[in-house]
């Protein structure tokens, strides 16, 4: 399936919910978590497999504040997952706009 799905180049720029930029977050964390966590479990590896596709094609990602507060609320995870959560949210919130 992802690889079928044609990478789009050239575009401007995405805009990412709050949905999407946790199962990004907790997908680089660690994709085993995806199914388990309770925020993530709706979907399959696959599907981060396939964000993170689409999100490469775009020049641009763009975002609200609002959207990265709420991502960082609700990207509960524990231990050291918790710690590389906030270390991806923060290298995230570096490269959008």
């Amino acid at each position: 399936m992802l690889d079928d799905w044609p990478a789009p180049r050239g575009r401007d720029g995405l805009l990412v919910d709050t949905n999407l930029l946790i199962l990004f977050i907790v997908g680089k964390v660690n994709p085993k978590r995806i199914q388990t966590f309770k925020r993530t479990a709706a979907y399959e590896v696959s599907a981060c497999e396939l964000l993170v596709k689409i999100m490469a094609g775009f020049t641009c990602l763009f975002t609200i504040a609002h959207v990265m507060a709420e991502v960082s609320n609700l990207t509960d995870l524990e231990g050291p997952e918790r710690a590389e959560a906030r270390r991806v949210l923060a290298q995230t919130m570096a490269v959008v706009h």
